[in-house]
């Protein structure tokens, strides 16, 4: 009786653990983001804290995502990027990260 069980239950686990392997299951489609709102985001935490951190390589990335929608923005967003890299005191990175924001 103990055998039988043990092989019930044995069949059990097997189907439960490939029933959750169908190859035929629906992909989860990646939510879309756009540049503008990555660069938000990204620009949020210079605009909060007015310190520059390894966000500059992700905003410098994001506005060249922009360019393909918007040239003209991306064009003026990095001029002002330029002037945030040289900005030397935390007003200064505030406002300008509020500005780019405000852009968007």
């Amino acid at each position: 009786m103990i055998k039988k069980f043990q092989s019930l239950l044995s069949i059990a686990l097997v189907c439960l653990v490939f029933s959750g392997c169908d190859p035929g299951s629906t992909e989860v489609q990646p939510i879309a983001v756009s540049p503008k709102d990555m660069l938000k985001a990204n620009l949020q935490s210079p605009a909060d804290t007015g310190m520059l951190g390894s966000e500059m390589v992700v905003i410098e990335e994001n506005i060249e995502k922009l360019a393909v929608e918007d040239a003209a923005k991306a064009d003026a967003l990095r001029k002002d990027l330029e002037e945030l890299k040289k900005a030397n005191n935390a007003t200064k990175i505030k406002s300008k990260a509020k500005e780019m924001i405000g852009k968007l």
